[in-house]
C-alpha cells in the first residue's frame, strides 16, 4: 500500500466512501480514461497492473488495451485468458522473451538485468510463439534454469492484437549501449509479429507443454527456420542497420579446444569474421577452419562484415581443468521432511576419493517453506573457534561445517554458502563465481535474518567427540515456492584440526583435487523428490552485481548456421502490430511504433 500514508489519498477516502485505496491503480486508470475520452482520444493502453480486476466496460474510451507483462512460467497464460475475458485488447510484453534490457547470454561480461530471465538471446526472442503461450514452455527455461510445464486452459484461444519489445534504459548511458541491447533483437521480435512460422502450434485446450517431458514442438523446423533467419541477419540485414548508423551487437564466437589442442569456432551470425589470438590480443589472426593452438590460452573476437563493429573478447576458451577427481558425481534424492531425510556423508579429504577423513553427515529434507539440514560431526578433538568472532566473520579459518547450494542442474556460478561453527556462529552469503573456480569472485553477505529468517541450533558433546547443528534455510532465498521435482547442485564440507597446533584439514561429500571448496563443476547432484511444481519467485536473492548474470566461461558453443542459406524472404502471415518501448529517462517514455 504505497499510497496509504498519502494525505491526499486519506482526504480522498474521507470525502468519497466509494474510494478504495487498495484499488488505487484501477482508480487512476479510470481517471485517465475519462480525460482521454474528453479529449477525443478513442483508445487507452495501460500495463496490466492498472487494469487487473476490472473490465473494458469500466472505462470510457471505446478501446482499451492491456500490456501483459507476466512471465510465462509465472502464469502469463492464465492472465492472458483472464484479461481477454475482461474485454481488453491484448499486447504481449512478456519479459522472459520481449525485454531487451536483459543479457543476450549467460556470461559475467554481458550487461543487463536478470529478474525474469537469465538471458534473452536473439534465438530465444525468435522462438517466441505469441498465439500459443503454453508452447514456449518446451523451448525455454525458467529463471532458475530449469524446465517448466504449462497446461493450455480449457478456454478459447485469446485474440492477440500485437506485441511489444522493451528496452528499459535506466542502466543505459550511451547511444551505442542502446543500439547493442536493442538490435538485432528488435528484428527478431518484428519477425515473430508479422510472420507465423510452420513450427508454431495452434492453441489446443488441455494440451500440456513440458520442457522436461514433452516433444510437441517440431524443433527441427524451428532450428532450420532460425538458421535461415540468422544467415539473413548476418549477411544482409546488418548491412542495412550499418547504413542507418545502428551500432548493433556483434555476438562473440562460440569456440572449444579439443584434447589434441585443435581450436573449433563458429558464429551465430554468418558473414562476420572470427578472429583469434594466442598472446592476449596483441596479434589477431582470422579463423577460417580448425587450427592447432596446442596448450595456449586463446582469445576470440568477432568482427562485422565491414570491420567497423567488434564483439566482446571471449577469453581463454581452452577447456579448464576444474579438478574433479571423478566423472561420476555423488547424487542425493531428497524427500519431503514428512517422508524422511537423505544423508550425505563427508569422509573424503579434498584431493582424494579415499574415505580417510573424520566423518561428518548432513541430513537433508525439504518443506514447502524451507530446506532443513542437520549437520553432525564425529571424532571432533579440538572444537577450535575464535571466541571474538560474530556472524559473518571469517569462521572458515577455524572449525566449521559448510553447505554450498545452487538451484538448477548446471555447474553453478551463483550459489549460497552456509557455514556454522561449534558455538553457533554463522557465515551466510551469496557467491558469484563466474569461472567456477574462484579465480574471480564476489560475495553478498546475508545479514538481514528478518528478510531471510535463517535459523540454527548447535550443540556439542565433548565426551563423545561430536557436535551437531540443526539448520533451516527459507526457500525465499532461492526464489522458489517448492523445490519439489527439481534438480540442484550442492556440496557439503568440513574443516578439522587434529590438535590445537595441527594444520587445518578439509573433507567433502564431493571432493576435488584443487583443495578448494569452490570448484562448482565438482558439486554433487541433488534431486528433490515429488512432482514438478511451478516455481514462482518470491523475492530476489541478493546479488553482488546486477550486471553479473550467472556468468560462465567463454566456452559458449553455439548452433551452426548455413552461410549459403541466406536468401530469406518469408511471407507475412500474422500481421500483428509491433512496437518498441524505449524509456529515454526516468520521467520520459518514448514510444516508437512500427506496424509490420
Amino acid at each position: 500500500r504505497p499510497f496509504s500514508k498519502s494525505p491526499a489519498c486519506e482526504a480522498k477516502a474521507q470525502a468519497d466512501p466509494s474510494f478504495n485505496i487498495e484499488k488505487i491503480a484501477n482508480y487512476w486508470a479510470g481517471v485517465v480514461g475519462k480525460i482521454l475520452a474528453e479529449e477525443g482520444i478513442n483508445e487507452m493502453v495501460a500495463w496490466q497492473d492498472g487494469l487487473t480486476g476490472t473490465t473494458k466496460g469500466d472505462y470510457t474510451t471505446p478501446s482499451v488495451a492491456v500490456n501483459l507483462w507476466d512471465t510465462i512460467f509465472w502464469g502469463a497464460t492464465d492472465t492472458l485468458v483472464r484479461e481477454s475475458e475482461a474485454g481488453f485488447d491484448l499486447i504481449l510484453s512478456n519479459p522472459d522473451f520481449t525485454y531487451f534490457d536483459f543479457p543476450y547470454e549467460i556470461n559475467v561480461e554481458e550487461r543487463g538485468y536478470y529478474w525474469a530471465s537469465r538471458a534473452n538471446s536473439m534465438y530465444k526472442v525468435f522462438t517466441f510463439a505469441p498465439e500459443n503461450l503454453p508452447q514456449n514452455a518446451e523451448t525455454a527455461l525458467n529463471i532458475q534454469g530449469n524446465p517448466y510445464s504449462v497446461t493450455t486452459p480449457e478456454k478459447p484461444a485469446p485474440v492477440i492484437r500485437g506485441m511489444q519489445g522493451q528496452t528499459w534504459s535506466e542502466t543505459i548511458r550511451t547511444d551505442a549501449q542502446y543500439d547493442e541491447m536493442t538490435f538485432p533483437r528488435a528484428v527478431a521480435i518484428a519477425e515473430r509479429a508479422w510472420h507465423r512460422a510452420n513450427w508454431e502450434l495452434d492453441w489446443s485446450s488441455g494440451v500440456v507443454f513440458d520442457g522436461a517431458s514433452t516433444d510437441l514442438v517440431p524443433k527441427g523446423d524451428l532450428a532450420s527456420d532460425y538458421n535461415t533467419f540468422a544467415s539473413a541477419m548476418g549477411c544482409r540485414e546488418t548491412t542495412k542497420l550499418a547504413k542507418l548508423g545502428v551500432m548493433y551487437r556483434v555476438p562473440p564466437p562460440g569456440a572449444k579446444v579439443d584434447g589434441s589442442g585443435l581450436l573449433f569456432a563458429n558464429t551465430e551470425m554468418p558473414c562476420t569474421k572470427i578472429m583469434y589470438s594466442t598472446n592476449e590480443g596483441l596479434n589477431w589472426m582470422e579463423y577460417t577452419e580448425p587450427v592447432t593452438v596446442g596448450s595456449a590460452n586463446v582469445w576470440l573476437q568477432s568482427q562485422s562484415g565491414d570491420g567497423a563493429l567488434l564483439s566482446r573478447v571471449a577469453k581463454d576458451t581452452k577447456a579448464p581443468d576444474h579438478g574433479c577427481i571423478s566423472d561420476s558425481l555423488p547424487e542425493l534424492s531428497v524427500p519431503h521432511c514428512n517422508r524422511g531425510v537423505a544423508t550425505a556423508t563427508i569422509d573424503k579429504r579434498l584431493g582424494t576419493l579415499e574415505p580417510n577423513f573424520p566423518r561428518a553427515t548432513v541430513d537433508v529434507c525439504f518443506t514447502h517453506e524451507s530446506l532443513e539440514l542437520v549437520f553432525k560431526a564425529f571424532q571432533e578433538k579440538t572444537y577450535l573457534i575464535n571466541e571474538t568472532f560474530v556472524n559473518n566473520d571469517p569462521i572458515w579459518k577455524w572449525t566449521v561445517m559448510e553447505a554450498f547450494i545452487g538451484p538448477g542442474d548446471s555447474d553453478p556460478t551463483q550459489y549460497f554458502e552456509f557455514e556454522v561453527a561449534p558455538n553457533n556462529v554463522l557465515w551466510t552469503g551469496f557467491i558469484h563465481n563466474p569461472y567456477k573456480d574462484f579465480t574471480s569472485k564476489a560475495t553478498a553477505l546475508v545479514d538481514d535474518h528478518e528478510t531471510y529468517p535463517i535459523t540454527s541450533f548447535t550443540s556439542r558433546d565433548e565426551a563423545s567427540q561430536t557436535w551437531q547443528s540443526d539448520v533451516s534455510l527459507p526457500l525465499t532465498m532461492f526464489n522458489v515456492d517448492s523445490p519439489e521435482g527439481s534438480s540442484w547442485r550442492m556440496n557439503f564440507l568440513r574443516t578439522y584440526y587434529a590438535s590445537d597446533t595441527a594444520e587445518q584439514e578439509y573433507g567433502a561429500w564431493s571432493p576435488n583435487k584443487m583443495i578448494s571448496f569452490h570448484q562448482t563443476p565438482c558439486f554433487g547432484r541433488v534431486k528433490f523428490e515429488g512432482e514438478v511444481d511451478s516455481q514462482q519467485p518470491k523475492a530476489d536473492a541478493p546479488s553482488p552485481d546486477n550486471n553479473s548474470n550467472n556468468g560462465g566461461s567463454s566456452n559458449n558453443w553455439q548452433p551452426t548456421v548455413n552461410e549459403n542459406d541466406w536468401d530469406w524472404k518469408p511471407t507475412p502471415s500474422r500481421g500483428f502490430a509491433t512496437s518498441l518501448l524505449v524509456p529515454a529517462a526516468i520521467i520520459c517514455l518514448v514510444f516508437v511504433y512500427a506496424t509490420i
